[in-house]
């Protein structure tokens, strides 16, 4: 390849990323419409079970604050990730607090629900069909 051919395919790289960014830059990210959806938590404190429902267009920090109790006390309830057959799987069968959360309590541990494992994170009670939503600006 002659140099003149490469000068010319790295000015037109050079120009694509520039107007990639500028579209970036100009629409922003994470703009836009709210995000559908949500997360289903726990009230570490309290065993209840909600379902978390984005208004905006960002993420959730977690612990969220239960708006019932004024305590950020709400982590994500997850079902946890399986082999099957060899392959990934999740299981249906169970659901799960992620280790990460009950690590970083902010409270005395000594509240946390008898309903969650403390060790494995696992969660023992019955988690409702239609949980009550809670919606957070985000």
């Amino acid at each position: 390849m002659s140099h003149a051919l490469l000068t010319k395919a790295a000015a037109a790289i050079t120009l694509a990323l520039m107007l990639a960014a500028t579209t970036v830059g100009l629409t922003g990210c994470g703009d836009g419409p709210p995000r559908p959806g949500g997360r289903q938590v726990i009230d570490l404190q309290t065993g209840e079970v909600f379902y978390l429902e984005r208004t905006g267009r960002g993420g959730f920090f977690f612990p969220v604050e239960n708006p019932e109790t004024g305590v950020r006390s709400l982590v994500p309830l997850d079902r946890p990730e399986t082999m099957i057959d060899g392959e990934s799987a999740w299981d249906t069968t169970r659901w799960v607090v992620q280790g990460r959360y009950l690590a970083d309590l902010q409270f005395d541990p000594e509240t946390l629900t008898d309903k969650i494992d403390p060790d494995t994170g696992e969660y023992t009670g019955e988690v409702p069909g239609s949980p009550q939503r809670i919606k957070v600006e985000n």
